[in-house]
């Protein structure tokens, strides 16, 4: 549990070695039951689950699926709020390097601004 953030009832996120194939992952899942959502990010995976059952199946893929899973954890749209925040914001500070010696530096200087002010959690 992430202090301070609620957790997304019914998903967990599922973490696969990387020799692991997205096929692979979705059929396992959906053998086991479970609803496969999709990737989340390299090598993880969303799982949908009954509400409530969220820490059985993470305790379940730790002690009888290590072989094909490193970790799971329950999934909070908080943190996928923010980190999609943060690469966008990489994104612009890449542009930015990009313009560096352009007339447009301080119009791309508070664009990067305005995007960090007009965050909200």
């Amino acid at each position: 549990m992430v202090k301070g953030l609620i957790p997304v009832e019914g998903e967990i996120i599922a973490y696969s070695k990387s020799n692991l194939s997205y096929i692979f992952v979705k059929e396992f899942f959906e053998k086991l039951g479970y609803e496969f959502l999709g990737e989340y990010k390299d090598n993880s995976y969303i799982i949908k689950t009954p509400k409530g059952e969220e820490e059985n199946l993470m305790k379940k893929l730790t002690e009888k699926y290590s072989q094909f899973f490193e970790k799971s954890s329950l999934r909070y749209s908080k943190l996928d709020k923010r980190f999609e925040f943060i690469a966008n914001l990489e994104n612009l500070v890449q542009n930015l390097n990009e313009s560096v010696e352009e007339t447009n530096f301080s119009d791309k200087l508070k664009e990067i601004s305005n995007y960090i002010l007009d965050y909200e959690d």
